[in-house]
């Protein structure tokens, strides 16, 4: 048997995740390789460098997934969602199954994500 690399990981989400699309539609998709494998992704190329160097070839495959209307309105629902959850936790804390600090979190993950898909070009040093 031939053991996985870890380079083929995001591969095999990236594939994944067009089956989703093909299923479920182009908003599962995204909410799995965007919201939840990408979100993964970059959290630990932070700290290790083999995945950071590998992220722009990541955000590259999903840019030739999704149009620049589907990743836009995605990234809109993403805000709205983390908008609500927000005024959620303000109006009723003790109801909230998020803490305000991480939504905050979460929004500025989305947020330099989003900056990432949507950059002119991205570099690999």
């Amino acid at each position: 048997m031939t053991e996985r690399r870890w380079q083929d990981i995001w591969i095999e989400q990236c594939e994944a995740a067009e089956d989703i699309m093909h299923g479920f539609g182009v908003e599962s998709a995204f909410d799995y390789i965007v919201g939840e494998k990408l979100v993964t992704f970059s959290q630990v190329a932070a700290e290790r460098p083999e995945f950071a160097q590998a992220l722009p070839g990541f955000v590259s495959r999903l840019r030739s997934m999704f149009t620049p209307e589907e990743m836009q309105d995605n990234f809109a629902r993403f805000e709205q969602l983390l908008r609500d959850m927000e005024e959620a936790a303000e109006e009723e804390p003790e109801l909230s199954i998020q803490d305000p600090e991480a939504i905050a979190v979460r929004a500025r993950q989305l947020g330099l994500l989003k900056e990432l898909l949507f950059a002119p070009a991205l570099g690999t040093s």
